[in-house]
C-alpha cells in the first residue's frame, strides 16, 4: 500500500468504535427475520416484541462485539499502520477473520472442560451455519469501518 494509505491512529478510533454496530445489526435483522418467519410460534409462546428482543440482544452481545475490535483489530492498527485505511476487499476479509476468531475463543472461554475445548471450538465454526453467519456479521464490521475510514479521512478537493 502507498504511504498515503497510513493514517493517525486517532483518526481511526472512531470508525472503530462505530464498526461493530454493522454486526449488530446484521445479529438484529436475523432475529427479526427468523421472528416473522415464525408468527405461529409467537403466538402459542408469548413473548418480547422483536423490538424489545432487539434491545435485549443489542444490550448482552455489545461486548461481544466490541470486545474483538479491541482485543483483536486495535492491535492490528497499532502494529500495521497500512491496515488503517484498508481497500473494501481487504476490511471485509480482516472483520471476517476476526469474527471466526474471536467466536473461536468465546466458544474457549465458555466451555469448562478445556482439554477439548478448543477443538470443540473449531468443529462449531466449521458448520456451514456458523460459518456464514460469523461471516456475514465480520465482513458487515469490516466494510463499515473501511467505509467509515475512508470517509473521514477523505479531503475534498478545492473546486
Amino acid at each position: 500500500m502507498s504511504r498515503r494509505s497510513a493514517i493517525p491512529l486517532t483518526r481511526t478510533l472512531l470508525p472503530l468504535a462505530l464498526a461493530p454496530l454493522a454486526g449488530l445489526a446484521v445479529l438484529l435483522v436475523s432475529v427479526a427475520v427468523r421472528e416473522s418467519l415464525h408468527p405461529h410460534a409467537r403466538a402459542l409462546i408469548p413473548g418480547p416484541t422483536v423490538l424489545e428482543l432487539a434491545v435485549l440482544i443489542a444490550w448482552r452481545t455489545a461486548p461481544f462485539c466490541y470486545a474483538p475490535a479491541l482485543l483483536l483489530a486495535l492491535p492490528l492498527l497499532v502494529f500495521a499502520p497500512s491496515l488503517r485505511r484498508p481497500t473494501y476487499t481487504a476490511a471485509t476479509l480482516c472483520g471476517i477473520l476476526i469474527a471466526w476468531t474471536s467466536f473461536v475463543i468465546l466458544q474457549w472461554t465458555i466451555d469448562t472442560n478445556r482439554d477439548h475445548a478448543f477443538l470443540d471450538a473449531l468443529r462449531g465454526i466449521v458448520q456451514v451455519r456458523a460459518l456464514f453467519f460469523f461471516s456475514v456479521v465480520g465482513g458487515a464490521t469490516g466494510l463499515l469501518y473501511a467505509v467509515l475510514v475512508r470517509r473521514r479521512t477523505t479531503v475534498p478537493s478545492a473546486d
